[in-house]
């Protein structure tokens, strides 16, 4: 069995999953599938800022939120960083860092500028959504 691709989705990804069926939403929920060829990791700190998110800038009720975040726990790996970075402008970013570098991340997939700027951090590849098919066949593509 092939090595999975380590993945850490920054929050605004799960954001746009949340907010409709894009493709963030159709490629987060494609990591259950039998064949997919990667797998999502998390922190806490994360899921905490998609859930405030989703409440205070989207008004997702809290029913809402619950059942997105819900469906998300079946198909995400959880870490505790050990570390604390100071690398990107705005302090929430470095989260993303220290969980992909907990995770041994192989790839960060995020829409933050500040974040896709850097390209790669400490041999993470930092690549825009868009960009998830060059990395990330689709399970089909496997079969």
């Amino acid at each position: 069995m092939p090595i999975k691709i380590k993945v850490v989705p920054d929050t605004n990804v799960f954001i746009a999953a949340a907010l409709n069926r894009s493709y963030c939403h159709d490629w987060l929920f494609g990591a259950s599938e039998p064949l997919a060829t990667y797998e999502l990791y998390v922190s806490e700190d994360i899921l905490r800022e998609v859930s405030d998110k989703l409440s205070d800038k989207f008004s997702f009720s809290r029913a809402e939120t619950s059942k997105f975040l819900t469906d998300l726990d079946r198909i995400l790996m959880k870490v505790r960083p050990s570390i604390q970075l100071d690398v990107v402008r705005d302090p929430k970013d470095n989260m993303i860092l220290e969980c992909a570098l907990e995770a041994n991340a192989h790839l960060i997939i995020t829409f933050d500028k500040d974040l896709l700027s850097l390209k790669t951090y400490e041999n993470v590849q930092i690549a825009h959504p868009r960009m998830t098919q060059c990395w990330l066949p689709s399970p089909q593509q496997n079969s």
